[in-house]
Formats: C-alpha cells, structure tokens, sequence
C-alpha cells in the first residue's frame, strides 16, 4: 500500500521534513478485505520486502556547479527571475545576484536550494563575496517559509563585513551570534540534527568555527505552517536595494 506520511520528530509531536511517500505491507484476509501492516495498523518500522532497485542513480551529495543546467535537486521559490542566477557568467561556480527582496519578503529572491531529505545531515557551501554596500548579504539557510528561518552568511555592516546568524520565528528575530569577517571566501556550514541546526564556518585555514545555533521544532509544520518541509538554500540580497 501507498500512502502519504511523515516522520515524527519529539513530543509534543512535530515534524520539520514534510510529507513522504511511504510503503506499508498490505494482505487479504479470508473474506477478500485488505489488512494494512500487522492487524490494521502501520507500525513505526517493517522489514523490507526484496524490491526491485529503482533504474536511475541517487542524486549526488556534492554539485561543482561545472555542468551546463543545474540539476534537478535544485529548486527556486516562486518563479526566478533569470537575472539572478547563473551558470555561465563563472563556469565551475553558481553566481547569484542580490535583489532588493530578503528572506522575509514574497519579492523576487537569489535564491536556490535543496529539500532536507533525512534528520542528520550537514551542509556545506564555498563562498566567495565581498559586500561594497551597507546591508548587501549572502550565505546559506534553512527555510521553511517567509517568516520561520535560519541563515548564516557575510553581511556589511556600518563597520565593514561580518558575519552573522540571524535567526526568525514569527514575529521575533535576531542575530544570534556576530563576528567580524576580513577576506571575500569562506565556507559555511550547517549540521542538522533531529532536534537542532548549528552553523559554523571556516576561513583562512583556519579550524572548522561553530557560531550558534537553533532548534528545529520552530521551523515544523506544527509552528510555521506549510506541509513541504524544509529546505536548504544558497541566497544573496541588497535588503532592500539591488545588490551592486
């Protein structure tokens, strides 16, 4: 049997991954009725029948950005504006270009990203930026919607770069944690777990840097809304002003 589901995370239950096709063993019993799972219940864990594997490889866990598409684990929010991301302009890398919208905003967004597919992963992203102007930023977040977010990126601010994680639930946001940032690369970094995401970065050779972090329970269908789950995202924006 087929049927749609979620994995439930924590008590009270929630659930941040969003909905999943899920498989459920199926028989028929001596008066022709059909019973699912062992005597009409679906159980947390079944053995697994010998299916058949599925003709197409898996997706890949790293993209160099080095072919002439992007792939198709890729997603964008909303339509995107064909000015904001390329594949050309720096073959080998994924250009995105900031506009005025940030990730508060249903405004045209440098935005590209990738579902979370399982609890306990980690992300990671080079970056190269250098922001000229007050308020342009770019980096990497987990995003469920416009209002529950987390990012960690390089943003300019009154005295030069930093970088920052910025956490929103609702109505309250905040930057969590701040440093002062010297240099244009850098790699960002987001371990998830079932209970929580931690950003961290690395720069200048320097040892892997954990800055902060914060519970996934706030960006769950139960508190944010929504049934998609999750997802990964690459982005930049002028806040406000296209970025130069």
């Amino acid at each position: 049997l087929v049927c749609l589901g979620v994995r439930p995370n924590g008590y009270p239950f929630c659930h941040h991954l969003g909905r999943e096709t899920f498989l459920a063993p199926l028989r028929w019993d001596e008066q022709d009725w059909p019973l699912v799972g062992e005597q009409g219940q679906v159980t947390m864990s079944i053995a697994r029948p010998p299916l058949t594997p599925h003709p197409w490889p898996p997706e890949a866990e790293r993209d160099d950005f080095d072919q002439p598409e992007l792939r198709l684990a890729w997603n964008f929010l909303r339509s995107p504006a064909a000015q904001t991301w390329s594949l050309s302009e720096r073959p080998g890398w994924l250009c995105l270009h900031g506009t005025a919208a940030n990730l508060d905003e249903n405004g045209p967004q440098a935005w590209v990203g990738r579902r979370q597919e399982r609890f306990d992963c980690q992300v990671r992203v080079a970056l190269e930026f250098a922001p000229q102007t007050l308020g342009e930023e770019a980096g990497l977040c987990v995003r469920m919607n416009e209002r529950h977010h987390y990012e960690i990126a390089i943003l300019r601010g009154e005295s030069g770069s930093q970088i920052i994680v910025r956490q929103r639930i609702g109505s309250l946001q905040a930057i969590t944690a701040r440093e002062d940032f010297y240099g244009s690369a850098v790699e960002l970094l987001i371990r998830a777990e079932k209970d929580r995401y931690t950003f961290g970065y690395v720069s200048n050779g320097n040892d892997l840097r954990w800055l902060a972090s914060g519970e996934s329970r706030y960006l769950s269908t139960e508190v944010a809304g929504g049934f998609t789950g999750v997802f990964f995202g690459m982005y930049a924006s002028g806040n406000g002003k296209q970025a130069s």
